[in-house]
């Protein structure tokens, strides 16, 4: 059996995010860092609630 490696949501993204910045600001990706640092849910708050209090109408897909 062939096991394929699927990449990671954070893969993908920091991938488009080089991509993108390259093609609309020309800036190279050995110029660019980029940092994705999660937070726990009790530690982030987003429309000035916490998120783990947060019940959305709608799915996040990431």
């Amino acid at each position: 059996m062939v096991h394929v490696k699927i990449p990671s949501p954070k893969k993908r993204l920091t991938t488009s995010l080089f991509e993108n910045i390259y093609t609309g600001l020309k800036i190279k990706k050995t110029d660019l860092e980029i940092c994705i640092i999660e937070l726990p849910a009790y530690n982030g708050y987003f429309f000035g609630m916490n998120r783990e209090d947060i019940n959305l109408n709608y799915k996040v897909n990431v």
